[in-house]
This record gives C-alpha cells, sequence and structure tokens, in this order.
C-alpha cells in the first residue's frame, strides 16, 4: 500500500507538499477501506449465520448489526446504502439462491461506490 500511496499522490517527489498530500491520502484510504471491510464482514457474518445457525434471534441480531453498520457508512461517509438493506432484507426473509446472487451484487455496488467516494475524495476535492 505505501507503494501505491507514494506513486498515486506524489507530485514533486521529496518536497514537504509531497509528504503532506500522502498523508492526506493515507487517511482517506485508511478510513474507507476500514468501512468497506466492515461492511463486507458483516454481509458475510449474517450469510453464515443464515446458513449454519438454526436460532433465528441470533440470526436477526446478525442482520441488525449489518445494518448498524451499513446506516454509519451512509451517515460518516455520506455513501448511499438505503438499497443495500433492502436488498439484503430480501434476501433475509426469502433465503433464495436469485435473492443471495442480488444482495452479493448490491454488496458490490456499494464496495464501488465506497471506492468511487474515495476517488473522489483524493482526486477532486481541495485540500
Amino acid at each position: 500500500m505505501e507503494g501505491f500511496i507514494s506513486f498515486a499522490s506524489t507530485p514533486h517527489v521529496g518536497s514537504e507538499v509531497s509528504r503532506v498530500c500522502s498523508q492526506e491520502v493515507e487517511k482517506v484510504l485508511d478510513r474507507y477501506c476500514w468501512y468497506i471491510l466492515k461492511a463486507v464482514m458483516s454481509y458475510q457474518e449474517l450469510k453464515c449465520r443464515m446458513e449454519q445457525c438454526d436460532n433465528p434471534v441470533v440470526v436477526e441480531m446478525q442482520l441488525v448489526r449489518f445494518k448498524r453498520v451499513l446506516r454509519d457508512i451512509k451517515e460518516r461517509l455520506g455513501v448511499e446504502v438505503d438499497d443495500v438493506v433492502s436488498v439484503v432484507e430480501k434476501h433475509y426473509r426469502e433465503r433464495s439462491t436469485s435473492s443471495k446472487i442480488e444482495a452479493n451484487e448490491a454488496m458490490k455496488r456499494l464496495v464501488m461506490r465506497i471506492v468511487e467516494e474515495i476517488v473522489r475524495r483524493i482526486c477532486f476535492e481541495e485540500r
């Protein structure tokens, strides 16, 4: 990652501006990648619980945790998540192969939105 950061964000190698810019880029990447990781891990845990757990209360609790993670992403990163929540809730209710595929695709779109936000923050916001 460090190679990417210094390559992608250093307009003038060795300059103070370059060092500060790299630190800002690293902070953005770290924060947004953390939320990508949280969302994907929470979704995967929900899928595992749905497939392997016989206790509906435990599965419901994981759905609540997943929705909380997505709410945090919406509030803290400004990334739209409502459609993802709807599709995952549909899969929670239906538990079909087609709803699982839709939920997986929705999660992929969420990751893409967060990556788009990373690019916007790094490339287009003034520092």
